[in-house]
């Protein structure tokens, strides 16, 4: 794997994330990277610390990929699994992730709308018998 390819940059920005790293974090991004997420956009690398801080380090947000797709050679999309601890919970959601490298840097990032990871069903309960 080539450090030119999508895959092995977005590898290093998640391997950041794991790790708490906001230095390794900011150094696969370029300078005016862009991150929008549903309800916000984050750009620069200034904004973009910012999020670090409060989605990583606040809430000691990890995050796994479960399936990746290169796109092209600069796109890469993804399925994604983020944990984090938000007050006294453990929050996991799944979520689309899609991104766009450009000169071995990550350019833009767009995380969509979460979903929470499904719960066991719930099994109704076995109706009563009557006497009859």
């Amino acid at each position: 794997m080539t450090r030119s390819s999508a895959a092995a940059v977005v590898a290093g920005w998640i391997q950041a994330i794991n790790a708490a790293d906001l230095s390794g974090f900011l150094s696969e991004l370029e300078e005016e990277c862009i991150l929008v997420e549903p309800q916000h956009t984050y750009l620069g690398k200034g904004n973009l610390a910012r999020w670090f801080e409060m989605v990583v380090l606040h809430r000691s947000s990890t995050l796994r990929l479960i399936s990746t797709h290169d796109a092209e050679p600069d796109h890469l999309l993804a399925w994604a699994e983020w944990r984090a601890t938000s007050f006294h919970d453990e929050v996991t959601v799944w979520t689309p992730l899609a991104v766009l490298t450009a000169r071995g840097r990550i350019r833009e990032i767009h995380i969509s709308p979460p979903m929470r990871v499904p719960l066991p069903a719930i099994t109704p309960p076995e109706p009563e018998e009557s006497a009859a």
